[in-house]
C-alpha cells in the first residue's frame, strides 16, 4: 500500500509541475515554428 500511496504522490507532483511545463515548451515550438514558416521558409 505504501507503494501505491508513493506512485500517486509522484504522479501528483509530474502533473503538478512536469506537465505544465512540457504544455509550454510544445506551445513555445509551435509559435516560434510558425513565425519561422511565415517570415522565412526557407529557414524553417
Amino acid at each position: 500500500m505504501s507503494i501505491f500511496s508513493d506512485d500517486v504522490n509522484q504522479l501528483e507532483c509530474f502533473l503538478d509541475v512536469g506537465a505544465n511545463d512540457i504544455v509550454q515548451v510544445v506551445r513555445t515550438i509551435l509559435i516560434i515554428g510558425s513565425a519561422f514558416f511565415m517570415h522565412a521558409p526557407s529557414v524553417a
